[in-house]
């Protein structure tokens, strides 16, 4: 069984090649949605071995594919965490994963490692999985149980960096962000949150963002440079020791604590690039498409932004969530009368 986007960094022509070298026959079973790019299992593999595309999978029938696999292969050459390897442990099936990557960390002494570019390795990690079964079986119940409850136990410490967010200069991005974090501290009064931002932004929102800790940067975050050399080396260092961190600006430094969460708010840069400069589109390049790859997720307001992101930088379609705009809920009960409006801004008896 493998689960996970399909795209080429998971290494499914590798398992595919894998699974035809087995003495024992058997099926390859494929859950996920498509991802980008081709993931390069031609015919003449594919006819050799009983390969099977399931599609997506709803999570109500995902944990019973899970229990009914007889081993979970995971070779990707490139992961954040890798979820699944702890979702299958979690169903007592004996998983086999990469090495050199973060799954070998995620799993512990709990799976087989094999090498994700030898096609025979991942055969030989295979037929060693099946034959401790019952072994792998105990081992990784226990890692996916010391996960959850490690998570569990306590509150997750979540950092969020605003070190760009000048009051009252970018625009919508700064509503949308602050109505996030107020409307998760109001759903979640116990959630562990510390705010990176600029002075002005603190002095603002002390009082809105009461849950959160707020802690005041150094640098005004009007000059990108010093704002950059901030987040690269005071922010680092701020952050050490949190379990997630949101990078909201659509950009993560470098270097930044892993796993962080990118919120990208829209691609103008490449929409509409006459209205940037040519030093700000060459660092927008560079560093969104960087950003939102080695995000473990990307959040973005719109499907629209989604689509973008996936077909702009090839970031999985999975890993890319649409949070949307909230509102104050005053704004549906609460209405300056018609008269003061008018008296106040100096609109006239006419029609506006």
């Amino acid at each position: 069984l493998f689960v996970g986007t399909v795209e080429p960094r998971k290494n499914l022509r590798g398992l595919a090649a894998a699974v035809s070298m087995l003495e024992e026959p058997l099926p390859l079973i494929v859950v996920g949605s498509d991802g980008w790019g081709d993931i390069d299992v031609d015919d003449e593999l594919r006819q050799g071995i009983d390969m099977r595309f399931l599609g997506f999978v709803p999570s109500e029938d995902l944990n019973a594919v899970y229990a009914g696999a007889h081993v979970f292969c995971y070779p990707s050459e490139r992961e954040g965490y890798g979820l699944p390897v702890l979702e299958a442990m979690a169903q007592g099936v004996p998983v086999v994963t990469s090495s050199g990557t973060a799954t070998e960390e995620t799993a512990g002494a709990a799976a087989v490692l094999v090498d994700p570019r030898d096609a025979a390795d991942i055969a030989r990690g295979i037929t060693d999985a099946m034959a401790r079964h019952h072994e792998l079986s105990i081992k990784g119940r226990a890692t996916a149980t010391a996960a959850t409850t490690a998570t569990t136990a306590r509150s997750l410490r979540i950092g969020v960096n605003l070190m760009w967010c000048v009051p009252g200069d970018v625009g919508g991005s700064e509503q949308y962000l602050v109505r996030q974090l107020a409307g998760a501290l109001e759903v979640r009064p116990d959630l562990d949150l510390t705010v990176f931002a600029p002075p002005a932004f603190v002095d603002r929102y002390r009082e809105l963002l009461a849950g959160a800790t707020m802690v005041p940067a150094p640098v005004d975050g009007r000059r990108r440079w010093q704002r950059i050399a901030a987040e690269s080396t005071w922010l680092f260092a701020k952050t050490a020791g949190f379990d997630v961190v949101q990078h909201g600006g659509g950009t993560a430094p470098r270097p930044a604590r892993r796993p962080y969460v990118l919120t990208i708010h829209d691609l103008q840069y490449r929409t509409f690039p006459e209205y940037f400069t040519p030093a700000k589109r060459r660092y927008l390049d560079a560093m969104i498409p960087r950003s939102a790859r080695r995000a473990a997720m990307v959040t973005v307001p719109s499907e629209y932004v989604r689509s973008s992101v996936v077909r702009e930088f090839g970031v999985p379609a999975d890993d890319v969530r649409v949070v949307p705009h909230g509102y104050e809920p005053e704004l549906l009960v609460e209405r300056t009368p018609a008269d003061e409006l008018r008296r106040r801004h100096a609109l006239g008896d006419g029609p506006v």
